[in-house]
């Protein structure tokens, strides 16, 4: 009997990874976006998923969403609210509403075998202390809800820290690399952290999220109610600076600056990346909170995408 898995962001970056892994398995995927109709929707039905309509402010479509499903990947989009004029507090209470959402309704589903859920570590009961980020703190309090309100569903839920994506050098307007007329051809990486500071990163996100999904699913005596890290290597900042250097073939320099130049020139989305760089710097093993199971523990360190070769990937966007 054909099993499905209902993927939220099915059209992003990590839905987007699930969905492809699972794809040529023995599951049958069903992708949840608000626009069934668009460009990237129709690409997942060409592709083999099933392609639904589901929006979080919509109950009645979640339901229909998830008949028949044996588990559900979900992600909520912290940046999305940011970016369309929401405060960090505003933009962390939406997206903790979204997924509570869900989480309500996955908890009264009788088929419902595993529930994988994208969260972060952050500043909350039982976890190490930090500067505080709110994108990974509202995504922890998620963490204590579930435990604390749905003891059923936690049972059911293997809870996802996603490091940082290395696919950000390409495509989050803070984290690229700049050149202006006066460098002459060089880019410039500007960060308000040292050269020396770990990034925990999650390589190619595209693809390594889903990678540890399928293995999640096919491993539920390992899984079940616990954490895993996608987090395939720790480079410096400078370490970074090598691969993409080697993958554009363009000379770079490091700057570091301010702090506060940084949240001014960046604004709010800005000041949450600062906040998150200054987690890693603080605490680079920010990540292995609740000792997270490991690509190496789940037998899949061999397909995974590591920073280098995601810039190597992705170095026509690099620039």
């Amino acid at each position: 009997m054909t099993k499905i898995i209902a993927v939220h962001g099915a059209t992003g970056m990590q839905g987007g990874s699930v969905v492809q892994a699972l794809l040529k398995s023995e599951w049958k995927v069903r992708a949840i976006t608000r626009n069934a109709s668009g460009a990237s929707a129709k690409a997942l039905v060409d592709a083999g998923a099933e392609v639904v309509t589901g929006n979080f402010d919509d109950e009645s479509s979640l339901h229909k969403a998830y008949e028949g499903v044996e588990a559900i990947f979900l992600v909520t989009n912290y940046w999305e609210h940011l970016f369309t004029g929401k405060t960090a507090i505003q933009a962390g209470e939406a997206e903790a509403a979204q997924a509570l959402t869900v989480i309500k309704i996955a908890d009264g589903l009788p088929g419902l075998k595993h529930f994988i859920w994208s969260t972060l570590p952050g500043n909350v009961e039982g976890q190490a202390k930090r500067t505080a980020v709110k994108h990974f703190d509202y995504k922890a309090n998620v963490d204590l809800q579930i435990k604390k309100e749905y003891p059923k569903l936690a049972a059911k839920t293997t809870f996802l820290y996603v490091g940082y994506y290395a696919n950000n050098l390409a495509n989050f307007p803070a984290a690229k690399l700049f050149t202006t007329p006066a460098t002459f051809g060089l880019y410039v990486w500007m960060t308000p952290v040292s050269r020396g500071t770990v990034i925990p990163s999650a390589g190619d996100t595209s693809v390594n999220v889903g990678v540890f999904a399928k293995a999640i699913l096919e491993q539920p005596d390992k899984t079940l109610g616990k954490y895993a890290a996608v987090v395939v290597d720790t480079p410096t900042h400078d370490e970074v600076l090598t691969y993409w250097t080697a993958a554009t073939g363009k000379g770079a320099a490091f700057l570091q600056v301010d702090g506060s130049d940084w949240c001014k020139a960046f604004g709010e989305p800005g000041e949450e990346l600062y906040l998150n760089l200054k987690a890693f710097e603080e605490n680079p093993k920010w990540a292995f909170d609740n000792d997270p199971l490991s690509g190496k523990d789940l037998g899949i360190e061999k397909d995974l995408v590591g920073t280098k070769a995601c810039l190597e990937k992705l170095k026509e966007q690099l620039l």
